[in-house]
């Protein structure tokens, strides 16, 4: 096998994981932020990363992460001195985390 052969053989593995990985990512969403059965949701997941691949394929694209602004405004409002690992729980942060936000 040549070297350009793996090299392809390599970047084909690796689109086919992200498709998968994408399917998984949208799917996932579609079902636990949506609301969507599995049998809906799938059927949408393929639709889109279908269509993502003939509009996108090949782009890098940066997505930004989630604005933690309103986050951390309701655990400051929440937190009063004695509920620590009830609000932590709640969010899923650390302690740390916590004093650190509620310091600001």
């Amino acid at each position: 096998m040549g070297r350009k052969t793996m090299t392809t053989t390599q970047d084909t593995l690796h689109a086919d994981d992200a498709r998968v990985s994408l399917l998984y990512d949208i799917t996932a969403i579609l079902r636990e932020d949506i609301g969507l059965t599995e049998q809906l949701a799938t059927p949408w997941a393929l639709a889109l990363v279908e269509g993502m691949c003939k509009r996108m394929g090949g782009e890098k694209r940066y997505i930004p992460g989630v604005d933690r602004t309103a986050r951390d405004l309701a655990i400051r409002q929440e937190f009063n001195g004695q509920n620590r690992d009830l609000v932590c729980k709640k969010y899923g942060i650390s302690r740390s985390r916590l004093y650190q936000i509620v310091s600001r």
